[in-house]
């Protein structure tokens, strides 16, 4: 874990790292065997890498992006899911106004007529 900036002129203690670094720490970088995972003030923008090509970035509360090609799955919103697209398993919908689902495929919009 690397943590920008460290504050503490001493050595870090587990309780006082545990409870107060979130609040003095700008940016956090996690690298794991099979993802890698950044945060910059204090979670508002996030990005996330795994090693099967999985990727997700959000700048709350603006945009969210998320996509896993081994599952076929894209999706992505504005403001929090006003509105937004999704892809599942080829089968695609547009959201508006957070829960109305509109299908985009024509198999599927028959199917509601």
């Amino acid at each position: 874990i690397l943590r920008v900036p460290t504050l503490l002129p001493f050595r870090d203690f587990p309780v006082i790292d545990r409870n107060f670094a979130p609040l003095w720490t700008l940016y956090t970088r996690e690298t794991s065997s099979d993802a890698t995972q950044q945060e910059l003030l204090w979670g508002t923008m996030r990005y996330r890498r795994q090693n099967d090509g999985a990727r997700y970035w959000s700048v709350f509360p603006l945009a969210q992006y998320e996509s896993r090609p081994r599952q076929d799955t894209l999706e992505w919103n504005c403001l929090k899911g006003l509105f937004g697209y999704t892809r599942k398993a080829g089968r695609r919908s547009l959201r508006l106004l957070y829960f109305l689902s509109i299908p985009l495929d024509r198999h599927d919009a028959e199917r509601l007529d």
